[in-house]
């Protein structure tokens, strides 16, 4: 009878009990009178000669019943114990939902594809100058990568084979202009490119067109169509999202132009920084001209075009580097090599380590909360013996005790997997909002992918806190656990130091590797900037160039300046091309004592460098008499001076500045 029948009246009985203990009175007497003649009839069954000997085959879906029994079961057992329960979802919720986050960043901005048509076969294209490699403070490898000149571009889009399809854009931080007409006026980012590059990517407008070759500058110098293309969000923000703004003329800095289409909503495309790994920067441009707009006319030797090419079929990156590098050689802005890397791995180049390093910290932080959440599990048996006894003893074996209890891990693990997706949705959010600007980072979402790896976590974690105690708890025999002062068992003891000793061992390599991060930021902001930030206060003023040339914009910063500085209460006031520390710099090659250098500069006003509080350790400070036409002056810093003139004085020294018709002092 037990080997035929053991397993359905352990669960009649367990049902009796439980209906006893939760309905009171005699509400419990109904399920046991229907299990005893439940049992009844299967005494009945026992005396037909075809049911001895052999065990009774299973209905269709009893194995799906007996998972719901164990179901209901399991969430009883939970409700009697709330203190283990809420304990349990709340760290498997925490531990979940901080891997599932940071598994969402890492999937979106290392392992998703570029949202463009097969983006496998883009590619960047870069040159080598060597000239700067001994830049100040330069490591010899940051100028591995330097942007092209349009020229450059227009050669090799024209000369190489290799490539199915090349477009250019402007790098860097957006250009802004001036919106007048459409509401209040006001500053947006503004970017321009080749006519290829929206059908080099496989993105159509939603509304219009992008630009046409013929509207696109042939060469540097010459002059482009008076059209613009506009963002989705533009759209919507200004226009109302209006169709009718196609071929509506709006006015930028002062000029005319026609809008001819609208992009899709969410396009944007990221600039890699060719200097230091990890700086790209995807910032919204919410107006794009075509190349030598007016207005927007290419410099011939501006290094800042960024050309991306579509690789031929059946070419190799080996191939490609050959024929870009031909072209490139014979350039006269070349001095270096050509680089032709994937589009992709450039723009996450240098994030993958730190992004990978907390993936891996948020995984310990799990394991650790499985390990906390086994040894309660291991606790929790030690006050359920006498059940895991009686379940033996009538005929249960190990395997449906485990599988009782792994019913129970799993319900704690949904339970704290849903609590942690939803936990992971709004810590998706802390991180797009805290986070520096990365690639793709704002479009990190909780996707099936996402979904699939906590489903996994959700498995792993019942295994891991459910399955081994139950196992070592089912192995014993009834006799020892029916006895009041039963012991923990050799097995559960070893079980538990070892959990308790690898929670000990990843919490303190955590904490070390976040005190190890927390000096190096607290070092980081100790770093003396060299000049006092105290009460500085800055303001961004940018002039539309078709309104300002050269001698009206200096007229009129300094005009500027003498109002600012007879406000009461200002100390002293300055200006310069670009603040200290902004994440880009300006490059100008010069020459000192006949060798080619790379300087890093800022064109500064009157009084800067005592408005900073920067000390002038020789010579003089800059003249605020200086006029147009003077001979122009500049200040080296320190290492700059010791590392160019390192047996003798800077000062008075003279330099070769390319891009100036004056002979530099």
């Amino acid at each position: 009878f037990r080997v035929l029948y053991a397993e359905e009246m352990e669960e009649l009985f367990l049902e009796a009990l439980e209906a006893r203990r939760t309905g009171g009175g005699m509400a419990w007497l109904g399920t046991w009178i229907r299990a005893m003649a439940d049992v009844a009839l299967l005494a009945i069954r026992l005396r037909f000669p075809a049911a001895r000997g052999r065990r009774r085959t299973p209905l269709p879906g009893g194995l799906m019943r007996s998972f719901l029994a164990d179901l209901r079961f399991a969430g009883r057992t939970l409700r009697r114990r709330p203190v283990f329960a809420t304990l349990s979802i709340l760290t498997l919720a925490l531990g979940i939902g901080a891997s599932t986050a940071m598994f969402s960043v890492v999937n979106g901005v290392l392992l998703e594809d570029l949202p463009f048509q097969e983006p496998d076969l883009l590619v960047a294209i870069w040159q080598t100058r060597p000239e700067l490699h001994d830049h100040p403070g330069d490591d010899g490898a940051r100028w591995d990568r330097f942007r092209l000149t349009y020229t450059q571009y227009r050669d090799l889009a024209e000369g190489s084979a290799a490539y199915a399809g090349m477009a250019a854009y402007r790098a860097g931080a957006p250009d802004v202009t001036t919106l007048t007409g459409v509401g209040d006026p006001g500053e947006i980012p503004a970017g321009a490119a080749s006519a290829s590059l929206l059908p080099l990517l496989g993105v159509r407008p939603i509304l219009g067109r992008w630009f046409l070759p013929e509207e696109e500058a042939s060469r540097a110098g010459t002059d482009g169509a008076a059209v613009v293309v506009i963002s989705h969000e533009l759209w919507l923000e200004r226009f109302g999202g209006l169709p009718t703004v196609q071929g509506r003329s709006i006015t930028l800095d002062d000029r005319s132009f026609t809008i001819v289409g609208v992009l899709p909503a969410g396009f944007h495309l990221t600039w890699i920084s060719a200097s230091v790994a990890g700086e790209g920067s995807p910032e919204r441009r919410d107006v794009w001209f075509p190349v030598g707009a007016p207005g927007w006319m290419a410099s011939r030797w501006a290094y800042s075009w960024e050309v991306v090419g579509r690789l031929a079929p059946g070419v190799s990156l080996e191939r490609a580097l050959a024929e870009t590098q031909a072209v490139l050689g014979e350039h006269a802005q070349s001095s270096g090599d050509a680089r032709v890397l994937p589009r992709a791995a450039e723009e996450t180049r240098g994030l993958a380590p730190p992004l990978l390093l907390l993936f891996g910290a948020t995984v310990l932080l799990l394991i650790i909360a499985c390990g906390n959440i086994a040894n309660l599990t291991t606790v929790e048996l030690r006050g359920r013996r006498h059940e895991i006894a009686t379940r033996s003893a009538m005929g249960a074996g190990s395997a449906r005790i485990v599988r009782l209890f792994l019913t129970e891990s799993l319900l704690l693990a949904v339970l704290g997997s849903l609590l942690g997706v939803a936990l992971a949705h709004g810590g998706v959010k802390i991180l797009v909002a805290l986070a520096p600007a990365i690639p793709h980072l704002a479009d990190v979402a909780l996707n099936l992918r996402v979904l699939g790896f906590a489903s996994f976590l959700t498995i792993l974690t019942t295994f891991l806190f459910g399955g081994f105690p139950a196992l070592l708890a089912s192995r014993r025999s009834a006799a020892p656990l029916l006895t009041a002062g039963a012991r923990t068992s050799r097995a559960q003891r070893a079980l538990s130091r070892a959990v308790m000793g690898g929670e000990v061992a990843l919490a303190v390599m955590l904490l070390v590797a976040g005190g190890l991060l927390g000096r190096s930021l607290s070092r980081l902001l100790e770093v003396d900037p060299g000049f006092d930030a105290r009460g500085l206060a800055a303001v961004e003023i940018r002039l539309p160039e078709s309104r300002y040339h050269r001698e009206s914009s200096g007229a009129f910063f300094r005009e500027a300046l003498a109002r600012i500085q007879a406000i009461p209460g200002i100390g002293s006031v300055t200006a310069v091309s670009r603040l200290p520390f902004p994440g880009s710099t300006s490059t100008m090659p010069f020459e000192v004592q006949g060798q080619s250098r790379g300087l890093l500069f800022y064109q500064v006003g009157p009084r800067y460098f005592e408005t900073l509080d920067v000390p002038i350790l020789a010579g003089t400070s800059l003249d605020e008499t200086i006029r147009p036409g003077d001979p122009l002056t500049i200040v080296v810093n320190e290492t700059a001076a010791r590392r160019f003139w390192p047996r003798g004085s800077a000062v008075g020294a003279r330099v070769s500045l390319s891009g100036f018709t004056e002979d530099p002092v």
